[in-house]
């Protein structure tokens, strides 16, 4: 059984969390939730709040109890710590439990990471979202700078500057295509980009292949 693999691992490594982790996991996946609870307490018992074991107990409370408690410990831990690693977590979960927390938590996350591109990223996507254009494109740069093949800001940058630098927007939408070249988000966005610049008969190939690999995106069809 997956558990007596697991008492043999913590028995050869104590001090290993990971596999100290492993019983209160593999009670999970079973649906004996009870169980998992009382597993990752006596983890938490002798290693105390590190990472893993928040973000496991975030992952059972959603299991057990729903988002929003999770949301509520995660934030309430993210407070206590300012652990950056929680921040992917807390951010996922605040978009359908606390949407408007989202400017203050990729702001937060930003000024404790503020050469993280993960950090820049997020902030960029909640700030496109909201419509503050320039600011997110400032955002999108930072992450390209450290990241040249992101294809999500290659995308988002060209479409942000699809009008005011269609040049740029031109050039970053073709690297985004290339390295992505079955995204239909990314296909949709250079077959516009390509429309504006009066390169019609391209524009359309590219945006029905968008409409080809993603035929129930609405925004694609119109």
């Amino acid at each position: 059984p997956a558990r007596a693999k697991a008492a043999e691992a913590i028995a050869l490594e104590p001090e290993n969390l990971g596999y100290a982790l492993l019983p209160a996991g593999i009670y999970q996946l079973e649906g004996k939730l009870d169980e998992a609870l009382n597993a990752l307490n006596a983890v938490e018992e002798t290693f105390g709040t590190e990472r893993p074991v928040v973000l496991s107990r975030a992952t059972l409370l959603r299991q057990k109890e729903g988002s929003g408690p999770a949301y509520n410990y995660l934030l309430d831990q993210w407070q206590s710590s300012q652990d950056v690693g929680l921040m992917p977590s807390l951010i996922g979960l605040a978009r359908t439990e606390a949407p408007e927390a989202q400017d203050e938590l990729t702001d937060g996350w930003l000024s404790v990471a503020p050469d993280s591109s993960t950090a820049h990223m997020a902030r960029a996507d909640w700030l496109m979202a909201n419509n503050q254009e320039i600011v997110a494109a400032n955002h999108y740069e930072q992450v390209i700078s450290r990241q040249p093949n992101n294809v999500a800001a290659l995308n988002n940058l060209a479409w942000l500057l699809r009008e005011d630098d269609s040049t740029r927007a031109m050039e970053l939408a073709s690297r985004a295509r290339d390295l992505a070249p079955d995204n239909a988000a990314v296909l949709d966005t250079y077959g516009w980009i390509l429309h504006l610049s009066g390169k019609h008969a391209e524009a359309k190939a590219l945006i029905e292949r968008a409409l080809a690999l993603a035929p129930d995106n609405a925004e694609i069809r119109s």
